[in-house]
């Protein structure tokens, strides 16, 4: 995909680009490298060693240099970069900055201290620190630049202090080996692929201070099973949690208003989802390939859903792409309207469908809306439908009970069969069988029969719950006529086909 193409890149670049600064130091005292900082203050940094640093070093408070005393207040850019025999770093409590690529690259640590002191941690500063397995970012960190630990494949746990308010673009950027982080409240925003590829990533609870989380900021998170996401924020960025296979459930809390596209892509294991009545749209395949995706409820509500499709290649053919593509929803709760943004098919027509009901506001099924839907066997129309498009049901040929809850015989277009006029159980409430009879199409089915729908509304029909037989679906949530060799989905779990 372009978009996280050009973030590995951009990334790449500038880590080798800071990386690539070494120059000759100020001074040099007991193998250690300095550069002044401030001849004022009598501060210096520790500078890049052209013979590279190894082993354990100890970084004094204080060097004295012709017969001058400084400050060591700065491990400088790209001061330890590459020093791939470096094993431990000792910072002293003076250093109050550790620069841009500072640790870059240093394979061979396996641990270090940020004393308390230190109040910023520079671009990269431990990317690909490939042998450090925890670190502990102290209070008095107020920042982290980009990419600080980009690459650390060894690091299983992070403490983050309280007083960090944003976690950066690319911060922990396949970090595959971390299992728990703790996001502390004082985070307000979390940049683009913060989190890409953590798959060893378990569970994640964002806190509500977070106002801003940056797109792909838990791509390809596979371990994730569960995630919290809080009522602060207002928006669900593009792919923020695309490919997290082992995502089984999400709360989408009523703050958020708009889903960005592929936001949950291809995230296998979730098996249903609510949308809020305060999303007013959602992007294009934010639930591509979810093949276990049975339920969805989109909850009551007074403002339109927009759904937006797009253009994409999928196994090299062209095609629009909807919201729900490559996922067998099986029940459908649709409390408003939805329109389409763009051309395409409506996105419940789906034959794996079995079971919807239409509620809330919604007071028209469109032509076409559910056509094809050769698996769907019962249908709910709520009180407030009056408009019934032609065609809205063609060629669903398991459809077996048909729940009119409006007392007014709703306009009812043709595209009926003949087996459909002959079979279908019509429920009408009650007092209003005469009605139904005497309406142009409904008095065409034969078994029109009243139900007491008094009360409880959509609530009082009791849907017979589904029953099939196994079935198997691809990686992508395509179905599949038989199993095929290697990954598939079998009833909603993963099973390895050999």
């Amino acid at each position: 995909m372009k978009t996280l193409r050009t973030i590995r890149i951009v990334c790449f670049v500038f880590l080798v680009m800071v990386g690539a600064k070494l120059n000759a130091s100020d001074f040099i005292v007991d193998g250690i490298c300095y550069d002044v900082v401030s001849f004022a203050d009598m501060t210096c940094s520790v500078a890049p060693s052209d013979d590279k640093y190894a082993g354990d070093i100890i970084i004094p408070e204080r060097v004295v240099y012709n017969n001058r005393t400084f400050t060591v207040v700065c491990i400088g850019d790209s001061a330890f970069y590459k020093c791939v025999n470096l094993t431990s770093v000792t910072i002293p409590n003076s250093v109050t900055s550790i620069g841009d690529s500072a640790f870059e690259y240093c394979s061979g640590l396996t641990s270090i201290t940020i004393p308390n002191s230190v109040t910023s941690i520079g671009f990269g500063a431990f990317a690909y620190c490939r042998g450090l397995t925890s670190v502990t970012i102290p209070d008095s960190v107020m920042s982290i630049g980009y990419s600080a630990f980009y690459g650390c494949s060894g690091l299983t746990s992070v403490t983050i202090s309280n007083s960090v308010t944003s976690i950066a673009a690319g911060t922990f950027y396949e970090c595959v080996g971390l299992t728990n982080i703790t996001i502390p409240n004082s985070v307000t925003s979390i940049g683009y692929a913060a989190f890409y590829g953590c798959s060893g990533l378990t569970s994640v609870t964002i806190p509500n201070s977070v106002t801003n989380m940056g797109y792909a900021a838990f791509y390809g998170c596979s371990g994730l099973t569960s995630v919290t996401i809080p009522n602060s924020l207002t928006i669900i960025e593009t792919d923020v949690f695309y490919g997290c296979f082992g995502l089984t459930s999400v709360t989408i809390p009523n703050s958020v208003t708009s889903i960005g596209a592929r936001a949950f892509y291809a995230c296998h294991g979730l098996r249903s989802v609510t949308i809020p009545n305060s999303i007013t749209s959602i992007g294009n395949s934010v639930f591509w390939g979810c093949g276990s995706l049975r339920k969805l409820t989109i909850e009551d509500g007074n403002s339109p859903l927009k759904l937006e499709y797009a253009s994409v290649y999928y196994d090299n053919t062209r095609y629009m792409a909807d919201c729900f593509s490559h996922s067998p929803l099986d029940t459908l709760y649709l409390g408003r309207p939805c329109y389409r943004d763009g051309s395409g098919d409506s996105p419940f027509k789906k034959e794996t469908l079995r079971e919807v009901a239409i509620g809330g506001s919604v007071t028209t099924i469109g032509a076409d809306d559910f056509s094809g839907c050769s698996g769907l066997e019962n249908m709910v129309i709520g009180s407030s439908v009056t408009c019934i498009e032609m065609n809205a049901f063609a060629g669903c040929s398991s459809l077996t009970n048909l729940y009119v809850l409006n007392p007014i015989p709703p306009t009812l277009g043709s595209g009926f069969t003949n087996p459909q006029y002959m079979n279908l159980n019509v429920y009408v409430p009650n007092g209003t069988l005469a009605s139904y009879q005497n309406a142009d199409v409904w008095k065409l089915f034969w078994n029109l029969q009243e139900k007491d729908f008094t009360g409880t509304g959509i609530d009082a029909v009791e849907l017979k719950k589904a029953t099939s037989d196994a079935k198997y679906w691809d990686i992508n949530g395509r179905r599949l006529s038989a199993p095929k060799r290697g990954l598939n989905i079998f009833n909603g779990k993963k099973v390895m086909i050999k």
